[in-house]
């Protein structure tokens, strides 16, 4: 039996899924992720996330697609994106090899 902890990070895990699935479904049609469509590609993964969460009764998921879905078009421009990419290899002291790799990802994804 899952802790209450446990289980709140195993629904906002699936609600990420949920969202991440929203991309891989646009990308199979051939929208990809260009730079021009970040915003409009985001708040609609967003809401599909909220829509997930609040069908499989999660509070915790709702409040994280709400929380994204209030920030600023500032928020999703590739270079705050990339900036807050870059601050998380920091934060989580990621460093040598998995942090060059994650560094040229974030380039490649970010330019």
């Amino acid at each position: 039996m899952l802790s209450r902890r446990e289980a709140r990070e195993q629904r906002l895990y699936t609600g990420r899924r949920g969202r991440r699935n929203t991309g891989s479904r646009l990308h199979a049609l051939g929208i990809g992720y260009p730079a021009s469509l970040h915003l409009r590609i985001e708040r609609l993964c967003h809401r599909r996330e909220l829509w997930f969460g609040k069908r499989i009764g999660s509070e915790a998921v709702c409040e994280r697609a709400k929380e994204y879905l209030q920030q600023p078009d500032s928020f999703w421009a590739p270079e705050a994106q990339k900036t807050r990419w870059l601050n998380t290899l920091k934060e989580y002291e990621i460093t040598g090899l998995l942090e060059r790799l994650f560094k040229y990802l974030i380039e490649k994804r970010f330019g």
